[in-house]
């Protein structure tokens, strides 16, 4: 029906081996599944999926692990290291990026996610704000994109478990215009990234820092 969100159930197996089902927004399921690997820790990069392709009802994964299983939370957050990468550019930057992706078209019930790097920029949108990122990272990762120069702009408010996807990749700045949570903020540090809460009021979170006139510092 015109106006009614569309809601898609992704089956998806890796190595043969049906995993549990993803609800999202129907498009870019292979971006979406890259994306759930690499942020959940269960494959090292890109080049450990060999192989995404839809087998029926089924988008069948070859990867060079043996389980896609994700850990718990807390110990995905263990996992994770500091990133080291420097700043990609200056603080207006990330605000434009950020104004950019509240002017794109607000579709129905979704959100938006916005990976940029080295001028390239990807906008994924989907009904789960975990499913926008991963589908953002995916076509980074497919596309050979850097992600340790990348900025990730968010329609939703920025908990934990965006934070710590954005960490997995390896992804050192971060900006919502929405709330920031508390362990995000605390977990930023921790990794040192650096989180832009745009709007109004424009406010820096996290371990990375940027300098007078706007500059990466």
């Amino acid at each position: 029906m015109d106006g009614m969100m569309q809601e898609y159930i992704l089956r998806w197996a890796l190595n043969g081996v049906e995993q549990a089902s993803m609800l999202c927004s129907p498009g870019e399921e292979k971006e979406l599944v890259t994306g759930y690997l690499l942020t959940g820790m269960t494959v090292p990069g890109p080049a450990s999926i060999r192989g995404i392709e839809r087998v029926g009802e089924v988008w069948q994964v070859s990867a060079d692990v043996s389980a896609a299983a994700r850990t718990d939370l807390c110990r995905r957050l263990a996992l994770i290291r500091p990133c080291e990468a420097p700043l990609p550019c200056a603080a207006e930057e990330v605000l434009r990026l950020s104004e950019a992706l509240t002017a794109t078209d607000k579709r129905s019930g979704q959100h938006a996610a916005l990976i940029a790097v080295r001028g390239e920029i990807a906008v994924s949108r989907d009904i789960g704000r975990h499913n926008a990122l991963d589908k953002a990272i995916g076509r980074a990762a497919r596309a050979g994109w850097p992600l340790s120069q990348a900025v990730f702009c968010t329609s939703g408010r920025l908990s934990i478990e965006i934070l710590a996807k954005a960490a997995a990749a390896g992804i050192p700045v971060v900006c919502t215009r929405k709330q920031v949570g508390d362990l995000a903020d605390r977990y930023a540090a921790a990794w040192n990234i650096a989180v832009v809460q745009a709007g109004k009021a424009v406010r820096f979170f996290g371990a990375k820092r940027f300098g007078e006139g706007g500059e990466a510092g």
